[in-house]
Formats: C-alpha cells, structure tokens, sequence
C-alpha cells in the first residue's frame, strides 16, 4: 500500500509539474502522457485515468480551455495505447491507431470550442493575429512596416492552411513519445512489451518514399494545391525525422559521447536551415539505406 501511494505521489508531482512547465515551453508536453500509461500499465489504467484528472482540474484554474485540453487529448490515448500493448497489437498498428485516436480528440476539442477553419481564416481572426504580431515585433525592435501586413496575413493564412497536417504530425509525434518512452521505462523494471525500435534505428521504407513523391507530383500535376501542401508537409517532416535518425545513428558509430548526439540533433532542430538539410540527408537515406538497416 506504501508503494502505491509513493507512485502516486510520484506520478501526480511529475505531471503537475511538466503540466506547469507546458505554459512556457510546450513541447514538454510529449513527455506527460507517458507518466500515465506507464502507472496504467504497471498498475492500474483506472487509477491512471483519475490521476489525470488532478493536472487538468490545476491547469483548468489557471485557464479552462487547456485543462479541459489536456484530458480530452490524452485520456483517449492512453487508454488506447494501454489496450493495445496489453493485447501485445504490433508496433505499427499500435502507433496509428493511437494517433488517429490523436487526432480526432484534438478535432473534438476544437470542435467544441468552435475552432474551424472558417473561424480561424475571418477576417477578425486575421486582423488579431496581424496585430498581436506587430505588438511583439515592436517590442522587439524588428517592426519592419514595409508591405509587413500583407506578408503576416500571407503567413497566417498559410499556416492555417496546412492546420490538418500539422494537427496530423502533432498526434503522432505525441502517440510516438509516449510508446516509447512507455516501453523503455518498462523494460527498467523487467517488464517487455512490444515498442518501438531506438530513434537511431528508425527509417522511412523506400518503397513509401517512391509512393509519396508520386502521389504529391499527381495532386501538383491535378492542381489539388491544398491537398498537396500538406500531404507535402506531412512528407517533408517524416524525411526531417529520419534524417534525425541517421544523423544519430552514424555519430554512434563513429563513438561520439551521447552529449554531443542531443547537441547535434537540438542543433539540426533549431538552427534555422538546417531542418532542410535533415530532410535531404533522411530523403537520401531512404532512397540509399545510407546506414545498410535492413528494409
């Protein structure tokens, strides 16, 4: 019964506190479903689900929109995610009926906070955006007023244009983290279930490169542009990802420390123009099996 109540305590500490961590740098949130499904599985699901409703009840005083958020995304998945591997369901199978379940419970939240696209490309949605931007580049000191509203709403109107894949590469980078760092803490602790295989050893099959490229060149060649745009979109992440992969898959080969492997990919993350080199390098990759992994 100790033990218990010491996981517990453990597990509702780490998820208010990535919780609190979130409204400042968001992508820490990859990392709170994975507390969950980890107590759900090595203890008990119900008792996971009910946890989770002590972040979202603190995150729903500080704003209600995304403690409410937080529940409707990742209880779904969760509890998915646990059937799945309970059901010993394989790895691929696993991971994209987890991110559907994803993607649709961040379309329901949406939804139900009215949030479309038709809502979001109004002109009002527009002109806020172009002000808040312009609020923030004044502060700055970077306003540059030559044609700068025409170019935010360009790239405002864009962006909402790619929303479904972007909501779509969302969901599955969540379901992803949260396998994988499920399976690995598991493994810890003796208990082996089916996961997904080391970052460094993923890799876009070539035959789904071959199909990709030739399905985005006929909906180009048919004029379906925002169909492209983001299946395009879509495409061009997963070729960023894997190039990620074989980046840390050689410097291990080549016995770089594991230091200097996070610094080498938070630098590919974030240097501006270096996430297009990424994607040539995973797009040659998969076309070449640069690191010979077997197909």
């Amino acid at each position: 019964m100790k033990t218990t109540n010491l996981n517990i305590l453990k597990l509702l500490l780490g998820s208010i506190t990535i919780t609190m961590l979130g409204l400042f740098f968001p992508p820490v949130y990859l990392f709170f479903p994975s507390l969950f499904l980890y107590y759900g599985i090595k203890d008990s699901i119900i008792k996971a689900i009910l946890a989770l409703l002590v972040p979202s009840f603190i995150m729903g005083y500080i704003n209600p929109t995304l403690g409410l958020a937080i529940f409707v995304v990742f209880a779904p998945m969760i509890l998915s995610l646990h059937y799945l591997i309970t059901n010993k369901y394989g790895v691929d199978v696993s991971l994209g009926l987890a991110s559907l379940v994803t993607f649709i419970s961040i379309l329901s939240i949406m939804y139900a906070y009215g949030i479309n696209g038709s809502t979001l490309s109004s002109e009002e949605s527009v002109r806020a955006y172009i002000e808040g931007a312009k609020l923030v580049l004044s502060k700055s000191g970077s306003l540059n007023t030559s044609n700068l509203e025409g170019n935010l709403r360009t790239m405002y109107l864009q962006t909402i244009a790619l929303l479904p894949s972007i909501i779509v590469i969302i969901s599955i980078a969540i379901s992803y983290m949260t396998y994988l760092l499920t399976g690995r803490r598991l493994l810890k602790d003796g208990i082996i279930v089916m996961q997904p295989p080391s970052f460094e050893f993923l890799r876009l099959p070539k035959i789904f490169v071959a199909i990709s490229i030739l399905v985005l060149l006929i909906l180009k060649l048919l004029g379906f542009q925002e169909i492209f745009m983001n299946l395009a979109l879509i495409f061009t992440f997963m070729t960023f990802v894997n190039g990620l992969a074989t980046l840390k898959f050689l410097l291990f080969k080549m016995g770089a420390s594991q230091f200097i492997q996070v610094l080498a990919l938070v630098f590919f993350i974030f240097l501006p123009g270096m996430q297009i080199a990424s994607a040539v390098l995973g797009l040659v990759d998969s076309l070449f099996n640069l690191r010979r992994l077997p197909n």
